[in-house]
């Protein structure tokens, strides 16, 4: 093992330090290190009598991330990430794994475009390209924070809704005069998915954007993006095309001490599977392209002497509108998890539902790559907009206010939106979303040196649909999340946290196959959801900063779930951990 390790450093260190040698090259070193020791453990009424499960799960692991950046000119820079890991429990090498984590190459040509290959992290507009926040959270404590971030490092989730791809990007720059100041286009080409030469085709998504600034009051953009499989990979069975193009702008105005904003977005999408051949039983014409569009429009203003915003905007998403690169999902709610995936015995085994302290813990959930139909959603945890702005089939209104000042800040939206389009039916459902968040910073409020800092916050959903039996839809959910930091010695906190999950009501999940077509409705069907839920989680623990990218936390977490449907569904979970993490 230790020759591995050896000749994958010298593969990747070997030509920074010839190019040193030579003082050809800048070379740089940053990486990663974390040891994350853990003890799960569940039990309640759910698991009485079950001699399947295990009820205590250790485990944990160690591993280093190290990164080389080297500079052979100005024009070209080389990043690589190599990872070394140990799951805790091998011994003289087993369980150690060495691999490539991230490779890329990026420059510029003739001084006017900027390329990168390999790795990239992109995003357009909320209709285009957008890494979506997951569901089941609003101003999450600090506590639940912590772990969460592993999962998105181990995601390759980055702040600022930006996916992780591989394949090429370029973009070039152009002062072009008075009329446009500025002219900006770049452009992209990523794999999506291999092929495996048998059934699947290898899948391609490309697009590229066009932004022009007239002034710093005015920004016009054009946007496209396109999904598509390559022909001639396997039988054209299948094949599938998704193509989405945009426009948008921005204005503002400033008067005084206050800004005030306009923004707009509107464009359409283009499905159609040009490789179908009837080799399936498709009644009718539901293969045939599939058209649709929608159009965002807003305004604000900023009173920069209140702290206050004040943003309302109207839009309207047709029910066929498809965009992959924002509609997929960062939760893969089909996933079946990696802890505790089965609950019972015999016959009556069953897969366990994710839950909110799986996202908290389960790296695997997650998705790294977009999905050609529309995923599966949660009820419980989102269900006015589980697709971020992009969610088809919805027109309303949202209003937004943030109230900032130094020691405290202040979060309130409202979404009002309806179906533009009933499904199974002629009546349509009406959404209601009202969020709500605040960070009191009651230390900076005494005039201490050291924090204590509160953070809230609430959201509640409303579904309904009037009509006659299966029809009918009355579902209501809320979430709580609460947190407490408070220093109490030098970059020693002490943290505490809350987060409750709640609903009551039913619903009707809109299940897609494979073309991304909703099944025909069915009242005897079991895609009737009915929930009278409670997820609770409480969580408290340490965490030493020893410098601002170097911490040491330990935490015990508590997870219970009511279902006061059946009582002897109920379980409960504890976690124990010691999490290391270093950045540097």
């Amino acid at each position: 093992m230790r020759k591995i390790v050896f000749t994958t450093f010298l593969a990747l260190a070997a030509p920074a330090l010839l190019m040193s040698a030579y003082g050809q090259a800048k070379i740089s070193f940053n990486g990663t290190a974390r040891s994350f020791l853990r003890n799960n453990s569940i039990g309640g009424k759910r698991l009485e009598g079950d001699s399947s499960t295990t009820k205590s799960l250790n485990g944990g692991y160690t591993l280093f991330d190290w990164g080389i950046n080297i500079r052979p000119n100005k024009e070209t820079e080389i990043t690589g990430v190599m990872r070394m890991r140990n799951e805790f429990g091998g011994f003289y090498g087993g369980g150690v794994t060495v691999g490539i984590r991230q490779l890329t190459a990026k420059g510029t040509i003739a001084k006017v475009i900027k390329y990168q290959v390999g790795d990239v992290f992109l995003k357009q507009t909320p209709y285009t390209l957008w890494n979506n926040a997951e569901e089941g959270r609003i101003n999450e404590a600090e506590v639940f924070n912590l772990p969460r971030q592993v999962v998105y490092y181990e995601n390759y989730y980055k702040p600022g809704n930006l996916w992780h791809m591989q394949g090429l990007q370029t973009e070039a720059g152009l002062n072009l005069g008075s009329f446009i100041k500025q002219a900006t286009i770049n452009g992209f080409l990523t794999r999506n998915a291999p092929t495996d030469y048998s059934y699947t085709n290898q899948q391609l998504i490309g697009g590229g954007r066009l932004r022009l600034m007239q002034s710093e009051n005015f920004t016009l953009g054009g946007n496209y993006i396109r999904l598509f499989d390559l022909p001639n990979n396997t039988p054209q069975k299948g094949r599938i095309i998704n193509e989405v193009y945009t426009g948008n702008f921005v204005t503002e105005i400033n008067s005084g001490s206050n800004r005030y904003f306009i923004t707009g977005e509107a464009g359409v999408s283009r499905l159609a599977f040009p490789g179908y051949t009837g080799y399936i039983n498709i009644p009718g014409d539901s293969l045939k392209n599939r058209n649709d569009g929608f159009g965002d429009f807003g305004a604000g203003v900023d009173f920069k002497e209140l702290g206050l915003t004040l943003k309302a905007n109207y839009r309207q998403v047709g029910a066929n509108f498809f965009s992959p690169g924002a509609q997929t999902k960062r939760i893969n709610f089909d996933s079946t998890g990696q802890f505790y995936r089965y609950l019972g015995n015999g016959s009556e085994r069953a897969i366990r539902n994710v839950t909110t302290m799986d996202l908290l813990r389960d790296e695997t959930l997650y998705n790294q790559r977009f999905s050609t139909r529309l995923g599966t959603t949660n009820p419980l945890l989102s269900n006015v907009t589980p697709y971020g702005a992009a969610t088809p089939n919805r027109a309303g209104i949202t209003v937004e206010a943030l109230l900032k000042r130094e020691t405290f800040d202040l979060q309130a939206a409202g979404s009002f939106l309806g179906e533009m389009v009933g499904i199974g039916t002629e009546e349509k459902r009406s959404y209601t979303q009202i969020r709500g968040s605040g960070n009191f910073h009651f230390g900076k409020m005494a005039g201490w040196k050291k924090h204590l800092d509160v953070t809230l916050g609430y959201q509640n959903e409303s579904t309904s649909r009037s009509g006659v039996g299966a029809e009918v839809v009355d579902l209501k959910t809320s979430l709580i999340d609460a947190g407490l930091n408070i220093e109490i010695a030098n970059k020693f906190d002490l943290l505490a946290g809350a987060k409750i999950v709640s609903g009551k009501g039913n619903e009707v999940l809109e299940i897609r196959d494979n073309y991304n077509r909703l099944d025909i409705y069915d009242a005897n069907t079991l895609r009737a959801y009915n929930v009278d839920m409670t997820q609770s989680m409480y969580a408290f623990g340490f965490n030493y900063r020893f410098t601002p990218t170097i911490n040491l936390t330990a935490q015990g977490q508590y997870f219970d779930l009511s279902d006061n449907t059946n009582s002897n569904l109920g379980y409960n979970m504890t976690q124990l951990f010691f999490l290391f993490n270093m950045h540097f």
